[in-house]
């Protein structure tokens, strides 16, 4: 089998497919998109309207099986499992999650059917996707519990790393944490991840893009941002319209002893009793927020563009980034279709992985798999039949399979290379004695 052959022979199941953005990249480096799965039927009809050689299921995960999936693209066929469960559970954004975070949101627990899916799935490789914030303090127990999970339970060696799109082509500040997890016998994908060289400011961003439908402010808002420079956000303007503007989510600085506090009623700070305060640098500064020519972007999010809390107003025009402002950002092609109302397609692209950081993860995952072919190349055959012995289900080894292994074992301990074909046969052991539950 040689390397080109490794690659055609894969193809990728898309879960939690959104509109296609991580799907859309993993095709433009030379994968195979099978399946795609997604639950939001307007995101489910851009994935289907983009991607026509695709299958699309518009389901919840909850009702997909292992099975299914196989029945669907074959039971001999070897997959790639792609794709993140909703972010909004492990973001700081709480709006569409009433203040619940975590597992303590349903939207979190769907990890594990994500899980549950790569345990019956039993795919090649697979990649996760999420905010970067899931590692951080607060919710790095429960991943780790995840990633450790999916290891006992599917044997795959898992690495993670966290990711900026501004390092992968595209003018946004965006950190995921994007976790790879693979067979013993393959080299880390990590190792071939290489930054894509890109735009590194809107102006570079945005050259030469046609106008299309955009979020409008309503005047009182509008009002507000026309006193709002480039690259500035709700901290230049009075006190007065400052606190008018953010209402309870206005954050003083006491002039007299430096105290960040919310100035209520009387406007007395609560450290030293003084009423004396200016706005608060540095905090909440998503509000009122006017983009920079000259920086990237911040993250797109997942609402309209003019909302108070995730403003990305226009650089010079008092008006939201629009739909196809928005998508170049994320890496989209000009011409890619996305379907539904106006806040459909803004979500839609929000909750998209840039298409430019799948296409780099795409890459990294061919030369992976090119490589797992590669006759003995950086490969310890020593060291892997010796594992064998220490195999939770080595007992299940037939005695033709024990005598094998043994005799490989001392032709490689005599330091002469073993046929190819037996490269295959450990791989193949190994991974037949891993799927047992025994």
């Amino acid at each position: 089998m040689n390397s080109k052959e490794n690659v055609q022979e894969v193809v990728v199941v898309d879960l939690f497919a959104g509109a296609g953005g991580l799907g859309e990249g993993l095709k433009q480096a030379g994968l195979h998109i099978a399946l795609a799965i997604e639950i939001d039927e307007r995101a489910a009809e851009t994935y289907r309207a983009n991607h026509p050689e695709t299958t699309v299921w518009c389901t919840d995960i909850k009702l997909i099986t292992g099975k299914m999936i196989r029945d669907q693209i074959g039971h001999s066929v070897k997959i790639i499992l792609a794709g993140g469960s909703p972010c909004q559970s492990w973001s700081t954004f709480k709006t569409e999650t009433g203040g619940k975070q975590g597992l303590e949101d349903s939207r979190g627990k769907l990890i594990y059917e994500y899980l549950r899916v790569v345990r019956e799935l039993k795919p090649e490789i697979i990649v996760f996707e999420n905010v970067s914030y899931m590692v951080g303090a607060k919710h790095l127990p429960a991943f780790n519990t995840f990633k450790k999970l999916l290891h006992e339970q599917t044997g795959l060696k898992l690495e993670h790393k966290v990711l900026n799109a501004l390092d992968y082509g595209v003018a946004q500040n965006r950190e995921r944490v994007i976790m790879i997890g693979r067979q013993d016998w393959q080299p880390n994908p990590f190792s071939f991840l290489e930054p894509i060289s890109g735009p590194k400011t809107l102006r570079e961003q945005l050259k030469g893009i046609e106008p299309s439908a955009y979020a409008a402010f309503d005047a009182q808002d509008g009002i507000i941002m026309n006193k709002i420079a480039p690259g500035k956000c709700w901290n230049v303007l009075d006190i007065d319209t400052a606190m008018f503007a953010l209402s309870k989510d206005y954050r003083g600085t006491c002039n007299n002893c430096r105290k960040e506090y919310k100035p209520q009623y009387d406007n007395v700070c609560p450290n030293c009793g003084v009423r004396d305060f200016r706005n608060t640098l540095g905090v909440i500064t998503s509000y009122y927020r006017r983009l920079s020519w000259d920086k990237p972007s911040p993250t797109i999010c997942t609402v309209l563009t003019t909302k108070k809390h995730g403003t990305l107003t226009h650089p010079e025009e008092t008006r939201g980034l629009s739909i196809r402002e928005c998508a170049r950002i994320q890496g989209f092609p000009d011409d890619y279709v996305f379907i539904g109302d106006m806040k459909d397609q803004y979500r839609q692209i929000g909750n998209a992985v840039p298409v430019s950081l799948g296409r780099a993860i795409g890459y990294c995952l061919i030369k992976t798999l090119s490589k797992s072919g590669s006759e003995n190349e950086g490969v310890d055959w020593l060291q892997w039949i010796a594992k064998f012995k220490k195999h939770r289900n080595r007992k299940a080894l037939t005695t033709l399979e024990r005598d094998l292994l043994n005799s490989l074992f001392s032709y490689l301990k005599s330091n002469r290379p073993i046929p190819h074909k037996y490269e295959i046969y450990i791989t193949e052991t190994w991974r037949r004695i891993s799927d047992l539950t025994v």
